[in-house]
């Protein structure tokens, strides 16, 4: 499950999967209730059971069959299953819950997987056609979505089939995620990816199962042959969006839906909201502020909005290019000109919702990529299907969180005051996009658009009494004056932190991070990214072992059972990645550190042997050889074992020998189907910092050049933004300049900071300046260290390491600390930190915490980095018990 929504749905604090906490188990009580005494029912994460013969008696893979089902139907489609079981028994699963069937057919869910109800595993392909045949008798009636993974089984509405592996293979990627990769009976190894397409693998010949009706793909309408698509604007579940020519050439959106997806909250689906939408564009035409409905059409199964292509590009791209703190902007000339054009484009939005109005429309999803602004700042209205009638419930239609007003709130029951708090919603964005935690915290939210406001010269005070109405609580008590310092919260917010205190900031956060520890659970150890349940509970970037470390770096302890923990999931024998933020070699220098150096020799021995036979591995520092690298230096200086030396060298051989070069600098191959990554963390920058530390431990300084080399690759790719300074995009021929740690601008002013430490280089020492001038952002969205304001202030500390009077350090590091602290939230355990998308509180390295709180503590007191680019171990460390 990749969607971030997808794990905000159990829990209101906490990233959970969505098995965590579900409304009623009532399909699992109903799979027990008919079947648990005559047949094993147990659980595994969403789904329910039902196991009458061992998984490991059935084929590792072979012919598979699904049921679809609509949401309000899938009770009554699992009892008939159900039935035809008690004939004649096979195995199956079902989703746990009525709940995860809605959610099956949401937007956010995975395509090639939704709408998958029921899995049925036939012993053979003989039982697969008998079953399909019998399924489909048993269901005729039931309607649900196309399984867009599988095809239809003859005229049946519901039943799906495709060929796919049965059970788990345990292999996972250099990410450290699950593949299900098999090697076939002709010896053919097959990735069954689970993608939104019908694909058997070579082996498995013809397919078996009568055909299924002749249907005309495109029956209905010639529309698809009149339009010519040319590209892609967006996939989902629902359906997609597509830029095409028209007949005429002009430039056209066409919108797909797909029946029986994305259900909202008033029982439509997304083909019901598409026709609303063409009626809606209908009644606003004319008025300038929509797009003009072209035409609706039916093809296959499938509805299709053509509609006029609007100039220009999405708001929220337009803050990416005009935020003057996005952009480097300090002057005031700049604010007070951005001001000017967000005030103009305020007004716009104010007259654009009062004509819906007028025509009877309430436009209920405002959001940053619903609004379409052109090149001469005009801005219009796009994606109508969430739209409502005057006087209709507002609970039963779709919204933007963080731009609707809470259900609770003054501004929820009245329309008027509705469209003045997504306008004011719409402004706080433009200050600081940080409206995800209007729900999460709305006070955090309070003080981030005060912060951000006076950094631009906003007056925040009537935009924080405006968004009150909708969010109660976003305005502390008291004024949102300007305080005497800058960035010191205002007023009487008890949930506040102090951003002039770093140090006791950081001991708030360990202390925080120790009161959610959570042992008795096997899944987790403390809150974390939904990386983690993707991945493993151990790593340094998202688990247990990256934040046990911080904690022994940030008030010296380290709990036994926290340990203790550790042990019992290592026993359990997992499958780890090799690599250093997510896998073996990391946890090994975690637990060199933390008193367990039988354990991390065993690691970081098959994470060493990994880098450099392992030809699939990639050569980047996150998950691959540079990384283990990394890992091995950490552990030579922690042991005082030399062989740990000698393996690092051979991982600089074995890039040497892959390295590419393109004329501009060293870079190596991404994975199959990504781009070329500029940064620390999977660009040739974090190369360059492994090779760099292998120099400086070694004295051999052959590294250092091809160190330099590997640099010049990111470098070159350096451009220079209106501010004067440098930006670095996130890869190779994007667009969007990235300033972070993990992809992008200051993972390669870190690694710049280090060559020049250990060369003096003076080309180096001129270029760091304007590549601070770049790259510092006071406000980014989230606080991490990965790709949020903690990327940002490690960086400008690695500056001040080889750069001690360089002036922007200082001058950066105040408004961005304050930033951080402001989105933090002060309780009676300690601080919580938000993590990815500032939708729930995480405690990991990675996006949470932990990182935040070692950057919070060097700031402090001076010490070197706590993390692991430098192939250093944290000072004074070693377990002495």
């Amino acid at each position: 499950m990749d969607s971030l929504r997808a794990y905000t749905v159990s829990d209101p604090l906490h990233f959970e999967r969505l098995e965590h906490r579900l409304p009623a188990d009532d399909l699992l009580a109903l799979v027990e209730r008919r079947l648990g005494g005559d047949a094993p029912v147990d659980t595994s994460g969403i789904w329910a059971r039902c196991l009458p013969r061992p998984m490991a008696d059935l084929p590792a893979y072979g012919w598979k069959l699904h049921v679809s089902s609509r949401p309000a139907e899938v009770a009554a489609v699992l009892a008939a299953v159900v039935d035809e079981y008690e004939v004649e028994p096979f195995n199956f699963k079902c989703v746990r819950d009525s709940a995860l069937a809605l959610s099956q057919v949401a937007r956010w869910w995975p395509r090639g997987g939704a709408g998958k109800a029921v899995t049925v595993y036939p012993e053979s392909t003989t039982h697969a056609l008998r079953l399909a045949d019998r399924l489909a008798r048993r269901l005729a009636g039931f309607d649900g979505p196309y399984i867009l993974s599988d095809r239809r089984y003859r005229d049946s509405r519901v039943v799906h089939y495709r060929y796919a592996t049965f059970r788990s293979g345990g292999g996972i990627d250099a990410d450290g995620h699950a593949t299900a990769e098999v090697t076939g009976p002709d010896g053919t190894v097959w990735q069954d990816d689970r993608a939104p397409r019908f694909a058997p693998p070579p082996w498995a010949g013809d397919d078996p199962f009568p055909p299924a009706e002749a249907d005309d793909p495109a029956a209905g309408s010639d529309l698809l042959r009149r339009y010519r698509i040319t590209g892609v604007l967006r996939h989902t579940t629902a359906g997609g969006v597509y830029a095409a020519t028209g007949p005429d050439g002009r430039d056209v959106v066409v919108k797909e839906a797909r029946p029986h997806t994305a259900i909202a909250p008033d029982g439509s689906d997304a083909v019901e909201r598409l026709h609303r939408e063409h009626r809606y564009l209908e009644k606003l035409a004319g008025t300038g502020v929509a797009p003009r409905a072209l035409e609706l059409a039916t093809v296959w199964e499938h509805t299709f909005l053509v509609q006029e292509r609007m100039p220009g590009i999405t708001l929220q791209v337009w803050l990416g290019r005009n935020q003057p703190l996005a952009q480097g902007h300090r002057d005031a000339g700049t604010h007070a000109t951005y001001r000017s054009r967000v005030a103009s484009l305020l007004t716009q939005l104010r007259a654009a919702l009062d004509a819906c109005l007028d025509h009877g429309v309430v436009y209920n999803d405002v959001s940053l990529s619903n609004i379409i602004v052109d090149g001469d700042d005009r801005l219009r209205l796009i994606d109508f299907e969430s739209g409502r009638e005057v006087g209709s419930d507002p609970h039963r239609y779709q919204r933007t969180a963080g731009f609707a007003p809470a259900p609770d709130s003054p501004a929820w029951s009245d329309h008027e005051q509705w469209l003045r708090f997504a306008v004011a919603a719409v402004e706080a964005a433009c200050i600081a996009p940080r409206n995800s935690l209007f729900g999460l915290d709305p006070a955090a939210a309070g003080r981030s658009i005060a912060h951000a406001g006076r950094l631009v010269g906003w007056d925040t005070d009537p935009l924080l009494a405006a968004l009150e109405r909708g969010v109660p609580g976003i305005r502390p008590a008291g004024p949102a004056t300007t305080p005497a310092r800058a960035g010191r919260p205002h007023g009487a917010d008890s949930g506040a932190v102090d951003p002039t205190e770093p140090g006791r900031v950081a001991a708030d956060i360990a202390r925080h991070i120790r009161a959610g520890a959570t042992p008795d659970r096997a899944d987790r150890l403390f809150p974390a990214d939904p990386e983690l349940f993707r991945t493993n509970p151990l790593s340094v970037a998202w688990g247990a072992t990256g934040v046990l470390r911080a904690l022994r770096h940030l008030d010296g302890g380290v709990d036994p059972d926290h340990l203790a923990w550790v042990h019992r999931r290592l026993d359990a024998g997992r499958p780890l990645p090799p690599g250093l933020y997510v896998g073996a070699a990391g946890i090994g220098v975690a637990l060199l550190e933390l008193g367990a150096p039988e354990r991390a020799a065993d690691l970081l021995e098959s994470a060493a042997i990994r880098a450099v036979r392992d030809p699939d591995l990639p050569a980047d520092v996150a998950t691959g050889r540079a990384g283990i690298g990394l890992a091995l230096l950490a552990a030579a200086d922690l042991t005082g074992d030399p062989a740990y030396l000698d393996r690092a060298q051979a991982v600089a051989t074995t890039l040497r020998r892959e390295a590419e070069d393109d004329g501009s600098g060293l870079w190596w191959a991404p994975k199959a189907g990504t781009a070329r990554s500029i940064g620390y963390l999977y660009g040739s920058s974090g190369v360059a910092g492994f090779l760099t530390a292998l120099a400086v431990a070694t004295g051999q300084r052959q590294h250092l050049r091809t160190a330099r080399r590997a640099l010049d690759h990111d470098l070159d790719r350096g451009q220079v933004r209106a501010c004067g300074g440098l930006g670095y995009n996130a890869h190779v021929g994007g667009v969007a300049y990235e300033p972070y740690y993990s992809r992008g601008g200051s993972g390669v002013a870190m690694a710049v900071t280090a060559l020049l430490a250990a060369t003096g280089d003076e080309r180096l020492r001129e270029l760091l300046p304007r590549m601070v001038r770049g790259l510092v952002t006071p406000v980014t969205v989230q606080p991490g260290l990965f790709t949020g304001s903690t990327s940002i202030g490690e960086m400008l500390l690695d500056v001040r390491a080889v750069l001690p009077a360089e002036p922007q350090v200082d001058a950066a590091l105040e408004p961005l600390v304050a930033a951080i602290c402001a989105v933090c939230r002060r309780g009676p355990d300690g601080v919580a930190v938000p993590g990815s998308g500032l939708a729930r509180y995480s405690a990991d390295v990675a996006t949470g915490a932990a990182g935040v709180a070692l950057f919070l503590r060097r700031l402090a007191d001076g010490t070197p980095t706590a993390d692991l680019r430098y192939g250093r171990p944290l000072p004074g460390v070693r377990d002495e018990r």
